[in-house]
């Protein structure tokens, strides 16, 4: 990804109105582009049709 890093994925299997916490190591002051899915935990399968609009925002 030029100017950038990524893609990274952060899978959250333990269900609906749960948390996970990642530390992705970006840069502090960049911007970070991201939306959220829904996938098959087991094959790591993002379900493409499912995700959210992409939201930008400061990290």
């Amino acid at each position: 990804m030029p100017d950038g890093y990524g893609p990274r994925l952060v899978w959250n299997p333990n269900g609906n109105g749960t948390r996970v916490t990642a530390d992705l190591e970006l840069p502090e002051g960049s911007w970070v582009t991201y939306r959220v899915c829904l996938g098959k935990y087991g094959a790591k399968d993002v379900l493409e049709k499912t995700c959210g609009a992409t939201i930008t925002d400061f990290a």
